[in-house]
């Protein structure tokens, strides 16, 4: 399988090809040395066999972080904003079923 000369992208979307280029049984010529990447810019010129792909998986460990981040954070916000705006209300219908429960009347 000749693959040199080839201008290939080493981005995330490749990760399945520089794993089956690390795992095939198929002989790839000039593999170590003329099957490069052309980019992006800090990957130009490596070849696709020394990719690491770990970074690529750490892309959805950061993605779930920042969800979960953001989540606690909007979480946090509408609770304060809320207890801001309805703590009075929760206060008094709190006291007011208490009072209605031991059988206070107006």
């Amino acid at each position: 399988l000749f693959l040199h000369h080839n201008r290939f992208l080493c981005n995330c979307d490749a990760v399945w090809f520089v794993w089956w280029v690390n795992h095939t049984e198929v002989t790839i010529p000039y593999l170590a040395t003329d099957v490069t990447c052309m980019g992006p810019g800090a990957h130009r010129g490596q070849s696709v066999v020394s990719l690491d792909l770990y970074t690529c998986e750490l892309d959805l460990t950061n993605f779930i972080l920042f969800s979960l981040s953001i989540s606690a954070v909007l979480s946090l916000m509408m609770i304060t904003t809320a207890n801001h705006l309805y703590f009075w209300d929760v206060w008094y219908s709190y006291h007011f079923c208490k009072a209605k429960i031991k059988g206070y009347r107006r």
